[in-house]
């Protein structure tokens, strides 16, 4: 009998090329560092890892070079996709100078009873997010050819709205083509998503949707608007059964990090 898997996801790192560059305060590599550390010493060694996105803040080299420096000595598969403050271009580039090999550049691949397949839904200059029509497309095809498995299908924006004011929202702009496309196909177990910065467990049509926290950051949703929250930085964890169920939590950090700038 095939076994249990068990996925780290980190999302958000945001980190910079210039170590002294710092996100409302905080400095993002520090706190990734101890995501990771906090994440290996809990939860044991995982099958692979999922970073879901906006893992630079500025889309230069160096930020993804110092991204690799956290990520190459993990003795496990890193899975990766894009998000808005990514240059999805120069991250593999990036990530390809490693002298590791436990950075993946599949845009989907199987484990176990599973499928997972990883899509690129940014929008050049843009905050909000859309699947090209070749991404959905691709994403038709994997499933279909792979309907023998459980899927986990992972993206950095999230496909309904999280934000109280609508402006706020800088979601998938065609998550109506996303869920149409996801509702032809059964073996679909499970949604996977960062962008928010925040802990969201959703659920559409039976099929869970899954929003993570930032290993920065986290965005506190109000009424009024959207403003930092006084959270640590923190991931989830997935268990992901060969029968197809899916058990997840979150882990926080136990401090905040160090020079938080909150509201």
């Amino acid at each position: 009998m095939t076994k249990t898997l068990t996925v780290l996801q980190f999302t958000d790192t945001h980190l910079y090329g210039d170590s002294s560059s710092r996100m409302r305060g905080v400095d993002t590599y520090d706190t990734f560092s101890k995501t990771v550390a906090h994440a290996l010493a809990n939860e044991g060694s995982p099958d692979f890892i999922l970073l879901t996105g906006d893992v630079s803040m500025d889309e230069t080299s160096q930020s993804y070079e110092r991204v690799r420096e956290i990520i190459e000595p993990i003795n496990v598969p890193v899975y990766f996709l894009p998000g808005n403050h990514d240059c999805f271009e120069t991250m593999k580039w990036a990530f390809k100078k490693g002298s590791q090999s436990n950075i993946r550049h599949d845009r989907s691949f199987s484990a176990g009873n599973w499928l997972f397949v990883l899509l690129d839904s940014v929008l050049p200059q843009k905050v909000e997010g859309r699947l090209s029509d070749e991404e959905l497309a691709r994403l038709d095809e994997e499933l279909a050819r792979h309907s023998n498995l459980n899927a986990l299908v992972c993206l950095h924006h999230n496909a309904i709205p999280i934000a109280k004011v609508p402006e706020d929202d800088k979601g998938l702009e065609n998550a109506g083509a996303f869920f149409r496309l996801l509702d032809k196909h059964k073996n679909v177990r499970g949604v996977l998503w960062g962008h928010v910065h925040g802990e969201y467990q959703l659920s559409r049509n039976g099929v869970p949707l899954y929003a993570s926290p930032s290993t920065c950051i986290q965005f506190k949703v109000e009424d009024q608007g959207v403003s930092i929250a006084p959270l640590p930085p923190g991931y989830r964890v997935l268990s992901l059964g060969p029968n197809g169920s899916i058990t997840t939590r979150v882990r926080w950090l136990n401090d905040l990090p160090a020079g938080l700038e909150v509201g």
